[in-house]
């Protein structure tokens, strides 16, 4: 259940985490076991621990891969690596009852740290194929927002006001969550900063852009009403890029 909140809150550094404490354990049994040629036992807890984190992991990976129909590359290396992932975990199974009926079985006990291995390969590289999924959206996010505070130029009655300020506010708020999740990954204080920052504005901003066009409409011929939504619009726009 903790590793399934986790996955909710799109923490996947701390469920890869969670797979690779229990691989390592493993290894480390299986490397005792070699060296001191002893029998290598009580693997079924470590290997039911790995196949729940990595069916939870791969489940919300390949559900969001399905998604991502204008990123093709995106999606197949996303896809492709889930397969590595679940061969890999299917040979440490494999292995573990292999040492179940036969606890000196040397060729399963090298079989199992080199599937260990590869499952642990397999789920870096699906966090660094999964980082660039969360770039992706958060990119897309913001390039729906930027069309709509253009949107906002051509409004000119309060029902258009209505229907682009609800676009406007979804838009940012993916943008604001996206990067509030992302930022908790970066290790670099400077560029973390920076885009708080970005976010604060964002959220700040976008009503008072609103609020300027509104305000803009009975007032068409109005210079200085025109001048404070380009100026919001424009520190908008900034933001976003």
């Amino acid at each position: 259940e903790k590793i399934r909140e986790q996955l909710k809150m799109g923490s996947m550094e701390q469920v890869i985490d969670a797979i690779g404490d229990a691989v390592s354990t493993l290894i480390l049994f299986s490397v005792e076991a070699e060296e001191n040629n002893t029998v290598l036992t009580n693997l079924d807890q470590g290997t039911m621990v790995i196949q729940q984190c990595v069916e939870l992991l791969l489940g919300v990976v390949e559900e969001n891969a399905v998604k991502i129909k204008d990123e093709p590359d995106i999606q197949s290396r996303m896809l492709t690596t889930c397969g590595e992932i679940r061969t890999a975990t299917s040979g440490i199974v494999t292995s573990a009852r292999a040492l179940s009926a036969d606890p000196m079985n040397q060729n399963a006990k090298r079989n199992l740290l080199e599937v260990c291995k590869n499952l642990l390969q397999g789920t870096v590289k699906e966090l660094h194929v999964y980082d660039k999924y969360t770039i992706y959206k958060i990119i897309r996010s913001a390039e729906r927002a930027l069309i709509k505070v253009d949107e906002t130029n051509r409004v000119r009655t309060l029902e258009q006001i209505n229907a682009v300020a609800r676009e406007l506010a979804n838009s940012i708020v993916e943008v604001c969550q996206g990067v509030a999740a992302r930022v908790k990954e970066i290790p670099d204080p400077i560029l973390k900063n920076k885009l708080l920052s970005a976010n604060q504005n964002l959220k700040t901003q976008s009503p008072r852009l609103i609020k300027a066009v509104a305000d803009a409409i009975p007032n068409p011929n109005d210079m200085s009403k025109s001048l404070t939504h380009s100026e919001i619009a424009s520190d908008l726009k900034s933001n976003l890029r």
